[in-house]
């Protein structure tokens, strides 16, 4: 019997991916207060030191970039300190600050494998993880002019055969994942609102992605949200939505997808 996958909302564009006992983390470790984007609660990061909750296996962490969002460095030290994990991808492009010192020497300390990718726009790694699972690594630019020297990692998952694109705040620039990409088959497509809102971003989701289905994350949670994002994703639904690639907002406490 071949094993499901399933993807579950954890906070903003934190996502946790399940499959045949192994568990990966997308950008899930942060508690970055101040902006309207929801935090990982102390609930969910104690449940995944603990290994209790739904993060029974927690294996690999990933984090696109280094923006608080999405990744803190105190609290993965925190975390792998209390709970080992198999391998950490992290942001190349790390500040030097106590904390990522803190965090480098914990992984040392812990053994951990651990890889500082910032790939070039356009360039790829990848990395067989298990038997029927590869992460591959896309550089891509954040996007905005404000961030245009961050980097950003995609991380195209392939698990079981399905292939789950996550793109944190990768900029759409066509160049950056046409050839990268021109070979596979994306199962699920991850993309920020603004994305997806772009016309650039739906030409790159159209006619390069071209997902089986699409998910609409980095969101607030619907319940604190005061922003006026959910108004425009709707409005883009309507205006861009095809009936051959649904779409799915993430935007609730736990929400998830189901793959087979």
């Amino acid at each position: 019997m071949r094993d499901f996958i399933k993807i579950t909302l954890v906070a903003n564009a934190g996502v946790f991916v399940e499959y045949a006992g192994l568990g990966f983390l997308v950008d899930g470790i942060h508690s970055e207060g101040g902006s309207p984007f929801s935090p990982v609660s102390s609930v969910e990061l104690g449940h995944m030191r603990e290994g209790s909750g739904f993060f029974k296996n927690l294996d690999y962490l990933l984090f696109t970039h280094d923006h608080p969002d999405h990744f803190s460095p105190r609290l993965v030290a925190d975390h792998i300190g209390e709970r080992p994990a198999k391998g950490l991808f992290l942001p190349g492009e790390t500040r030097s600050s106590a904390d990522h010192g803190r965090l480098f020497d914990r992984l040392q300390e812990r053994g951990i494998p651990y890889w500082a990718v910032g790939l070039e726009p356009g360039k790829t790694q990848c990395f067989i993880l298990a038997d029927d699972v590869t992460l591959t690594l896309l550089g891509a630019s954040h996007m905005g002019p404000q961030y245009a020297r961050i980097r950003n990692t995609c991380f195209l998952l392939t698990v079981g055969g399905k292939n789950l694109l996550f793109t944190g705040d990768a900029d759409p620039v066509e160049q950056d994942f046409g050839f990268a990409l021109k070979e596979e088959v994306v199962d699920v497509a991850f993309v920020n609102p603004l994305f997806y809102h772009h016309p650039k971003g739906q030409h790159v989701i159209n006619e390069v992605f071209r997902p089986s289905t699409l998910v609409i994350y980095h969101m607030p949670f619907i319940h604190t949200d005061t922003t006026p994002l959910l108004s425009m994703v709707n409005r883009d639904i309507q205006r861009h939505g095809r009936p051959d690639m649904p779409v799915h907002v993430f935007n609730q406490e736990q929400q998830s997808l189901r793959l087979s």
